[in-house]
């Protein structure tokens, strides 16, 4: 799984409210160390959202290489009485084929690549699949720098707690007026590790 025995150092981490822009960040990160010819793999989560009201309507996984893009998560009929992740149904087989999609890409990264996973959330989390892969990242040792996204919430962090994952993290909280400076501040860390 493209895993050696260098890069001890921490991972980063973004985080912070919904609709900060961590996503939007991840995009410029991604299209910046493209336009430099970095190596550049992962997933990235992209609302979908209804083109008349705007209003989203579920969530999509895309694959940063091959651009393919499969349903995470769509929106119950009545979401009447639901709140958060219970307005939505998670497709699983989704989640586990993106996993194995990438497990195959990072088997061919090159040492000093990067490897994004935004997000690891809740959703994402109900694949048992998910859950070991991003175990696995966080517990072997690799030779690519890996860039995640994590929810603010405290109830969102419980797996990180459980796998002793936060001592792992550099996590940087985002703001939507600091998203320009915290932009560069990865950047600069993502080119120095």
């Amino acid at each position: 799984m493209g895993l050696s025995q260098s890069n001890k150092k921490k991972s980063i981490a973004i985080t912070g409210d919904p609709g900060c822009g961590k996503t939007y960040v991840i995009k410029q990160i991604i299209e910046e160390f493209q336009n430099k010819n970095k190596q550049i793999y992962g997933i990235i989560t992209e609302d979908v959202c209804d083109e008349e009201t705007g209003k989203r309507q579920g969530f999509n996984l895309k694959n940063i290489n091959t651009g393919t893009t499969d349903t995470l998560a769509k929106k119950k009929e009545d979401t009447t009485d639901l709140h958060g992740i219970d307005k939505y149904e998670v497709n699983i087989n989704n989640i586990n084929q993106m996993i194995e999609n990438l497990e195959i890409q990072i088997s061919k990264m090159e040492t000093g690549s990067i490897l994004v996973i935004d997000e690891i959330g809740r959703m994402e989390l109900m694949s048992e699949k998910f859950q070991k892969f991003i175990i696995k990242l966080f517990n072997e040792q690799r030779y690519f720098k890996l860039l995640v996204t994590i929810p603010i919430k405290r109830e969102d962090i419980v797996f990180f707690q459980e796998n002793d994952i936060l001592k792992k993290l550099e996590i940087i909280t985002l703001s939507r007026r600091e998203q320009e400076k915290k932009k560069k501040e990865i950047i600069e860390k993502l080119e120095l590790k």
